[in-house]
């Protein structure tokens, strides 16, 4: 028999701790110049690709919008891969919601 004086620790009690470690990476910002020239590039990145990704997230909406309107529920297929509207079952990609529409899109892209 092996005796532990030491309690066992669950993972859920180390989380909160993982923030910490999440704010070494400013710490080492400060002490880095290197490294705050990269955070401020890549901020300056994000700042001035936003309006582009502001139109390509419209795009996908209304391409999303527009498959549904015209193939929703239209592709059955059966086991083999062949169309069948009575007993086949959707594909994977598919025009059926909002979701699996935007995936369809990306996937097209």
């Amino acid at each position: 028999m092996s005796f532990s004086f030491v309690p066992s620790i669950d993972g859920t009690v180390l989380i909160p701790f993982r923030a910490f470690r999440i704010l070494r990476i400013f710490k080492l910002a400060k002490a880095w110049n290197k490294f705050k020239k990269l955070l401020a590039t890549i901020t300056k990145i994000i700042i001035e690709v936003g309006p582009f990704a502001v139109i390509v997230i419209i795009f996908f909406y209304f391409a999303s919008l527009m498959g549904m309107y015209l193939f929703y529920q239209v592709a059955k297929l059966d086991s083999s891969g062949l169309p069948n509207k009575t007993e086949g079952a959707y594909p994977d990609s598919n025009f059926n919601n909002m979701f699996d529409a935007a995936l369809s899109i990306y996937i097209l892209m």
